[in-house]
């Protein structure tokens, strides 16, 4: 399990960005589809991939150099996050443990 709230602060603003939407940006959170820790059935798996690599696939979606999501869900939400954003996230999945 990644650090709780308090003990952490960068993956505190990571797990905050998981679990709360940026509805003036149209962006779900991402814990509504993938899960808090990144495991959720029927949803790609995100716990336990390295930060840099799903901070890489973000930004693929965002400039459209993967287009495997269906109805271009990931890439509408990926093309409103910011860079920080991204690595927020990525840096909360990143940590998360594939055991949940």
């Amino acid at each position: 399990m990644p650090a709780s709230l308090g003990l952490n602060p960068v993956l505190d603003v990571g797990l905050t960005r998981v679990l709360f939407s940026w509805t003036l940006r149209s962006i779900a959170p991402c814990g509504a589809c993938h899960g808090a820790y990144g495991v959720k059935a029927g949803a790609p798996l995100l716990a336990g991939q390295k930060a840099g690599y799903l901070d890489a696939q973000l930004r693929a979606f965002a400039t459209d150099a993967r287009t495997n999501d269906i109805n271009a869900q990931m890439r509408g939400i990926a093309k409103n996050m910011r860079s920080e954003e991204m690595a927020d996230v990525s840096r909360w999945y990143g940590s998360a443990s594939s055991m949940h």
